[in-house]
């Protein structure tokens, strides 16, 4: 599973700033950092009064909660096995939508891989653990978010006490959609957010009366070629996931891990698919998607998605050949 989130590149064709259209309205940008990365705000709106320590309190509340890197936080009092852990409503929706798509993915999302993740480097101490097969089973018999429960009283449970959370494959995404919501809530209705690299938008760009355009890093990451195509949005979430760019290596054994471990296989190996690009209408959903598909093999992403017509993707792999290609929905966005 994702664990730091790929910091897929993604700009914004626009690019007027703090000026004044037509009708009066203002088009605003707010650029920050937050969850290790960095996030742009940029909204249209005539009488939207937004600060931006506003936005980075949100940042600050969201982390409370569910930052793994933060001592303190909800989620980590939880993986430190302190007793009677009350969870916030962050927490729960979180939790929530991350059962949701553990069972529709047959448990290839399950944000209970934290050991995994710790073990191939890619926790918060970044220390790799050369693991043998018996080990790696080891683990994997206290992996399961089934295994976990939030009761009645708000109260966190788990199973067995070596079992850890790590929310990074879809927290990201659901701080958009916080960010988003508030917003909304401040009669904000054209707006585009971001947060490392995952991003959602709202009604259209009224400067230039069309959706907002979005660009998708090119996996192969040549250097006189940045982005592999664009999406034009409105209304509706975009997130990339791939393997491209967060890899470790072994010392000891000369062995390289991507970030996208898989939980029942207990394995962080390069696959054939490059990456893959999600677009809902919530981005914390777009977020976790990503995240499975690159898990998935292409077939049994076909497969997924008979069942959930409203998910739009866009996949980039190589062939037996090595040769690139890609598969895409007939509803995505063009660019």
């Amino acid at each position: 599973m994702k664990v730091q989130k790929l910091l897929v590149s993604v700009f914004f064709i626009t690019v007027l700033i703090a000026c004044k259209g037509k009708d009066d309205s203002a088009y605003t940008v707010f650029n920050g950092n937050a969850q290790g990365t960095t996030y742009s705000v940029k909204y249209i709106s005539a009488d939207g009064s937004i600060k931006k320590e506003q936005l980075d309190s949100i940042f600050i509340a969201i982390d409370a909660s569910l930052s793994t890197y933060k001592s303190n936080s909800i989620i980590s009092r939880i993986n430190s096995n302190e007793d009677n852990v009350l969870v916030d409503d962050l927490f729960k929706n979180v939790y929530e939508a991350s059962e949701r798509v553990f069972y529709e993915s047959d448990g290839l999302f399950d944000p209970t891989v934290a050991p995994l993740v710790n073990a191939y480097g890619f926790g918060p101490d970044g220390k790799i653990n050369s693991l043998s097969s018996s080990e790696i089973d080891s683990i994997k018999s206290y992996i399961g978010i089934n295994k976990t429960q939030i009761t009645e009283k708000g109260i966190f449970k788990k199973v067995y006490q070596q079992s850890k959370l790590d929310f990074n494959a879809i927290a990201q995404g659901y701080s958009v959609d916080i960010i988003i919501d508030f917003l909304l809530r401040n009669n904000i209705n054209n707006a585009i957010v971001e947060v490392g690299g995952e991003t959602r938008a709202i009604g259209r760009n009224t400067f230039k009366n069309k959706r907002w355009i979005v660009g998708i890093d090119d996996p192969l990451q040549k250097s006189d070629i940045r982005f592999y195509t664009t999406a034009m949005l409105e209304d509706l979430s975009l997130a990339t996931s791939g393997n491209y760019r967060k890899i470790n290596k072994d010392t000891i054994t000369g062995n390289y891990y991507v970030h996208t471990v898989n939980p029942i296989t207990g394995l962080a190996k390069k696959t054939n698919i490059l990456s893959v690009s999600v677009v809902t209408k919530k981005c914390m959903y777009a977020d976790a998607y990503a995240t499975v598909f690159m898990m998935m093999s292409l077939d049994q992403t076909k497969k997924f998605l008979l069942s959930n017509p409203t998910v739009q993707v866009l996949i980039i792999y190589q062939d037996k050949k090595g040769a690139i290609k890609e598969f895409k929905t007939p509803n995505f966005p063009k660019p």
